[in-house]
């Protein structure tokens, strides 16, 4: 009876003409078949005190009472035992028995078979690039958000930004730029602003935003072009068909921007780490991204690093270049610079708590002490980056272990001493072949199945892993490799394909750089 309510009585009726059956057998002359095995009987003394079986008429009152509450619309089938097989119950050797049942079970099998296919037809879901893209996206930007600590220097970067995303149009056009040094925290920063300015848009208008370098549409200028352009489709409900040549995607980016975007349906534009874009189409002069000139309805926000050193595309002066500020001229309203942290030890508290780890003072001192340290040549050296990884190696301390290592002022330092601990857990050559792949793969990104076979092919690896004994077929242990990625997650960022699997890569730039340094030297 539970199995009948919880499984017919109480779903649904849409789930009820869906995904039940009834299948009902009708028993014919029940004081016939009392001996049988169809019914329920139970034993009673005649009139002479001689046990007879008889029908047990209060089951059959509850049975019809339970066959009276399948509800109408409820598939049923009714089947009828042939012959005299209501005494002797079915014999599969007669060739009516047989039938019957072959029946019985064809129908169920039919009924069952038609079901899951309904199931899956309705689960059944094409992929859209332009959605999974977007989603892509706006999740990177959910989770980072969600981390954000907010310091009075940040405070003062997410002020300008909303200053200029709630400013009246003025007749002025212009983009707004966000720029600030490797581990700055930037792209929390720009996470924080975009959640933020979804939540206050409430449905109108439409957002756009993209983490250049976290997909592989994202990490070239043409398929960025062209995955913006389809989602600009999208939200403007335009016919347009998407070209597929780069000068034409060009022409048509700026066509959508400067002309689709209303009162009703304005657009706000977010691109972070315009950087990390390669070198295809010239993708780094930015000649692709209108940045003045705008319409009245259009605000875009872009971040960058500052211009490095005998680099052959400077992003920030190419975008001081698209604004019309010359060389060496002030900032202005339109760009603003992510400052060193002002409450380094808020943050880490911060880092901490997400973890539900803290500080005795003696640690939170040991860290303070190696903040001040920081050389204003490090690079990363003092931001977020580096407190986050001081964080993540100070989660595993505990408050009777005082300091267990000095920690190292720089991010470069940092990612160094972590690499020579997992060399001396995991073994060098396993460890360096991972860092290796991961480095070569950092803009696609690579699979753990990949990772799998290709550390099978490294002879010093499986001789490293098998030290004790020889399998008949060496690979590598797909755990091995868990282990290893368990104690880098908080430094590799995951991203679908779109065929199911995941796809692993260094979630910054540090990290990438640090690794080649550290595998390859200085000369390399």
């Amino acid at each position: 009876e539970e199995e009948f309510k919880r499984g017919l009585l109480w779903v649904s009726p849409q789930r009820q003409k869906e995904q039940t059956l009834v299948l009902q057998r009708t028993v014919k002359a029940l004081e016939e078949a009392k001996d049988g095995l169809w019914i329920d009987t139970k034993e009673v003394q005649d009139a002479q005190g001689t046990k007879v079986k008889v029908v047990d008429a209060e089951a059959q009152q509850l049975l019809s009472r339970q066959i009276a509450m399948i509800p109408p619309h409820v598939p049923t089938s009714t089947y009828t035992p042939p012959g005299d097989s209501n005494k002797a119950g079915l014999d599969k050797q007669k060739p009516e028995d047989r039938a019957y049942l072959r029946k019985v079970c064809d129908d169920f099998g039919e009924s069952v078979a038609k079901s899951m296919a309904q199931g899956a037809q309705k689960l059944a879901v094409t992929r859209d690039e332009t959605v999974d893209e977007a989603g892509h996206h706006l999740l990177f930007a959910v989770v980072r958000a969600d981390k954000f600590c907010d310091t009075e220097t940040t405070g003062k970067v997410v002020a300008a930004v909303q200053e200029y995303l709630s400013r009246r149009p003025d007749g002025s056009g212009q983009a707004f730029v966000v720029h600030g040094r490797s581990g700055a925290g930037k792209t929390y920063l720009m996470s924080k602003i975009m959640v933020g300015h979804i939540e206050e848009r409430a449905g109108k208008g439409c957002v756009v935003i993209r983490f250049l370098g976290t997909s592989p549409a994202s990490s070239a200028v043409q398929p960025l072009l062209s995955s913006l352009c389809k989602q600009l489709r999208r939200c403007y409900d335009k016919d347009e068909q998407v070209p597929s040549g780069f000068k034409e995607l060009k022409a048509y980016f700026r066509k959508a921007v400067a002309e689709w975007p209303s009162e009703e349906q304005p657009l706000t534009l977010f691109i972070d780490s315009v950087d990390q874009l390669d070198d295809s189409n010239a993708g780094r002069r930015l000649e692709w991204l209108p940045m003045s000139g705008l319409s009245p309805h259009v605000r875009i926000v872009v971040s960058t690093l500052p211009d490095p050193a005998n680099a052959e595309f400077q992003c920030l002066s190419q975008l001081r270049k698209g604004l019309g500020l010359a060389d060496g001229a002030s900032e202005g309203s339109c760009i603003v610079e992510v400052e060193t942290i002002s409450d380094h030890i808020r943050v880490l508290r911060h880092l901490l708590k997400l973890q539900g780890r803290t500080l005795t003072p003696e640690q939170e001192a040991a860290v303070d002490a190696a903040f001040l340290l920081r050389g204003e040549n490090d690079d990363a050296a003092g931001t977020p980056l580096w407190l986050t990884i001081v964080a993540q190696f100070l989660a595993l301390w505990t408050s009777y272990d005082g300091v267990k290592f000095e920690i190292n002022p720089s991010v470069r330092g940092l990612i160094k001493d972590l690499f020579e601990r997992l060399e001396t857990t995991h073994g060098k050559h396993l460890v360096r072949a991972v860092l290796a792949f991961l480095t070569l793969c950092r803009r696609s990104g690579v699979s753990e199945t990949e990772l799998v076979h290709l550390l099978s092919l490294d002879d010093d690896v499986l001789a490293d892993i098998y030290e004790w004994w020889v399998p008949s077929m060496r690979t590598c242990p797909p755990l091995v490799l868990t282990m290893l990625l368990a104690e880098l997650a908080p430094y590799l960022s995951r991203r679908g394909d779109g065929s199911g699997q995941q796809l692993v890569s260094w979630y910054h730039r540090q990290f990438w750089e640090a690794a080649e340094k550290y595998l390859f030297g200085e000369s390399e």
